[in-house]
């Protein structure tokens, strides 16, 4: 068993140069400038004390980016899409379970988690999460792949009080 561990690992260093984790698809394809016009890359400075750990983002009404975080944070982040960004991250909620999407409608933020669908507001206007009402948590920890969490659907017409994963995601 030795010996194999050691060919594995001998073949992965040797690899190790043609895996690479991230492809320029635009310059191999002769794209790039191209992409560039629509889809620019962006680094964000991310302070050393904030671990963002990204789930889900949502552009705010009043510009800023909301992100929610693996942890269970969500940080609203103001300069984000200047150029060059010059971002202020402030710490809008915490205490959920991996935020796997987000969307903010009538002043909340609607929050789809591993257990549950949570509308999160500020009440009293300081920029601060101090209401998490459950939308509907029917689904239970272990009866839904997450997959169809991490869609959240944003229709007028959609059922959110007391609905399972079914009726949630449905729209008409």
């Amino acid at each position: 068993m030795v010996n194999l561990r050691y060919i594995v690992a001998s073949a992965l260093v040797v690899m190790a140069p043609s895996l690479r984790a991230e492809e320029d698809l635009g310059a191999m394809w002769g794209t790039a400038a191209e992409e560039a016009k629509y889809y620019p890359i962006v680094n964000i400075p991310i302070p050393v004390g904030v671990p963002m750990k990204p789930g889900s983002f949502e552009v705010l009404p009043d510009g800023r980016l909301a992100v929610g975080t693996r942890r269970g944070d969500i940080y609203f982040i103001k300069g984000a899409f200047e150029t060059p960004p010059m971002p202020e991250y402030h710490l809008f909620a915490s205490g959920q379970d991996e935020i796997f999407a987000l969307s903010w409608k009538n002043g909340a933020m609607t929050a789809t988690t591993w257990g549950e669908v949570t509308r999160i507001s500020d009440t009293n206007g300081d920029d601060v999460a101090d209401r998490y009402d459950t939308l509907t948590s029917n689904w239970g920890y272990a009866e839904v792949p997450r997959v169809r969490l991490w869609l959240q659907a944003r229709s007028e017409r959609q059922h959110l009080g007391g609905a399972g994963p079914e009726q949630f995601l449905r729209v008409a």
